[in-house]
């Protein structure tokens, strides 16, 4: 009996790490960092990579690796995408309909096949353990963070404007002062967080 344990304790924990990782060679729950002690899992990073590309048709690097350089920015706009959702919450002043994801979704899947022509939309998902359900949740943050941007900078383009009444300073305005504005309100977003990032990955 112990000599049949000695074989099959090693060949179990073989199987799981096998099965729990991704085609990119990690540990889909390997933590990469946290926000207020949230674990923001490799899975969860790489998927919000994935989906990006796809959505933004990145072709050449459907299913590429992060260098060390990527791998950390990604991981600060992952945490900046959390702190942005967080903020709407508190708030809530964005509204998103079915029909807004729905049209989302499609647009997705049809962006999908023309990347992964083989790979199939359930596939997809599984890839980074995702289902229908919980990509339709994903789909509504990113709608919400989207729109709840352009909230914000309404509000800083407005603010902008009460000063300067010269109609030709309006796009040296969006593009000097607004980014600016966004970038310290999110800079302003994550003093008052918790935020670690394991450099370790």
């Amino acid at each position: 009996m112990r000599k049949k344990l000695k074989y099959i304790v090693p060949l179990f924990f073989f199987l799981v790490i096998m099965f729990n990782k991704s085609s990119y060679g990690f540990l889909v729950d390997d933590v990469v960092g946290s926000v207020d002690n949230i674990p923001i899992t490799m899975n969860e990073l790489y998927f919000f990579v994935a989906f990006n590309r796809v959505a933004n048709l990145k072709y050449h690097q459907s299913n590429h690796l992060l260098s060390r350089n990527d791998f950390k920015k990604k991981l600060n706009i992952y945490i900046n995408r959390i702190l942005i959702l967080r903020q709407e919450k508190k708030i809530r002043i964005i509204s998103i309909s079915k029909n807004q994801i729905d049209a989302y979704v499609n647009d997705f899947k049809k962006k999908l096949k023309m990347i992964h022509k083989d790979m199939p939309f359930p596939t997809f998902l599984r890839k980074y353990g995702y289902n229908e359900i919980t990509f339709l949740s994903y789909v509504k943050n990113v709608l919400i963070e989207r729109q709840f941007i352009y909230k914000r900078l309404q509000i800083f383009l407005y603010s902008s404007e009460k000063e300067i009444n010269a109609p030709k300073s309006t796009k040296k305005i969006q593009s000097v002062v607004l980014l600016p504005m966004l970038k310290g309100w999110i800079a302003r977003l994550r003093k008052h967080a918790r935020i670690e990032i394991n450099d370790n990955n």
